[in-house]
């Protein structure tokens, strides 16, 4: 097939934006090396493994780059992909940025780390919002050519997964082992920064590769135990929370449709109610079945959601003022709830806090 100058250069574009970003953050990484030579050999390990993790992801964003050059998806498809790259590279190294310039007013700030947390951050941006991007396109697509293009996209969501996760889980690991053996202070300090970036990056490619598999994959529902579910999540947050109590009133033998995602519903939910709570936080869940479907409720004793703003915390990118997160939690319970061909919805907890129902089809 021939195209002319101009939709060339339209087709083209996004390929390029996509694989100078790879190529951007390659080059950047090796400066950061260069100008920052570590003296101290377990910093210079973690330093490493931070570098090899750029390199991963500048690897993907290059490889997924050849494969839409070799693609004959249409224009429209192509720039979703390079946009929704491009937006999570900017939008989460926007707001790291804007956490260090809040943290630098109450407390100096070492320039290296920043640097290092700003390029930590671009890569988990980039690989986030290239598997938005890849999820994107794959609905778009029609179902014939869904099908000829589902091998190369399911490849490139398990390539971006597998590496960059478990490059982040080496980095995170190495920070925590140079934090509890070192003696110098300094070392300690960014070796304790470097971990925590790494958990919350950690978290970032989670919820983007849930939220990739729910709008892309095929929907496979089957009869799922949501008693054994519920306790399963709830005890795990109560070991991830020991300050946190939790009381449970879950009735046996409750069945929904569900598929392997429907845990990420509720850990959400348990996490918000803990994470943003201003105290000590008791967290009530309870399930019961009434005609034709299962309703949980999580009930907490933090804050409440004022009314006008509930139904805005459900749209991607909506972060609470004290949260961490890139404000996909919420948006992610509500897309997979749907899958599943249920409600969700919040309300105020008496005499204080946030009660959020999860109605789901009884199986």
């Amino acid at each position: 097939m021939s195209y002319t100058y101009r939709e060339t250069v339209v087709r083209t574009t996004p390929v390029v934006l996509i694989g100078g970003l790879g190529v951007t953050l390659l080059v950047a990484a090796a400066l950061y090396l260069w100008q920052h030579r570590p003296t101290v050999p377990s910093t210079a390990v973690v330093i490493g493994f931070v570098f090899a993790l750029v390199v991963v992801a500048s690897g993907a964003l290059l490889y997924v780059s050849l494969r839409l050059a070799r693609t004959q998806l249409d224009s429209q498809k192509r720039w979703w992909a390079s946009l929704w790259t491009l937006l999570g590279f900017a939008g989460i190294v926007a707001i790291v940025a804007l956490a260090q310039g809040w943290r630098s007013l109450h407390q100096s700030m070492d320039p290296t780390v920043m640097l290092g947390e700003l390029l930590l951050a671009g890569t988990a941006g980039s690989v986030a919002g290239l598997l938005i991007g890849v999820s994107t396109v794959d609905s778009m697509t029609s179902d014939e050519a869904a099908e000829r293009q589902r091998d190369g996209l399911v490849f490139v969501n398990r390539l971006l997964r597998h590496n960059v996760r478990n490059s982040i889980q080496v980095i995170q690991s190495y920070a925590d082992l140079v934090e509890s053996e070192t003696a110098d202070d300094t070392v300690a300090r960014h070796s304790e920064l470097i971990a925590e970036r790494s958990r919350h990056l950690n978290t970032v490619i989670d919820e983007a590769q849930t939220l990739t598999e729910s709008l892309s994959g095929g929907l496979y529902l089957t009869s799922t135990d949501l008693s054994s579910t519920l306790r399963c999540v709830v005890e795990s947050r109560a070991e991830a929370s020991p300050d946190a109590t939790f009381r449970t009133d879950i009735e046996d033998g409750l069945s929904v449709r569900a598929d392997s995602l429907i845990d990420t519903i509720f850990e959400n939910l348990l996490s918000n109610a803990v994470e943003h709570h201003d105290g000590t936080p008791t967290v009530t869940v309870t399930a019961e079945r009434t005609v034709g479907e299962v309703v949980v409720r999580i009930a907490d004793d933090g804050p409440s959601i004022p009314p006008e703003k509930r139904e805005s915390y459900f749209q991607p990118g909506t972060r609470t003022p004290d949260s961490d997160g890139e404000g996909f939690g919420l948006y992610l319970v509500r897309t997979l709830v749907s899958r599943y061909n249920g409600e969700v919805s919040i309300e105020d907890n008496e005499p204080r806090g946030t009660v959020v129902t999860v109605r789901l089809p009884a199986a």
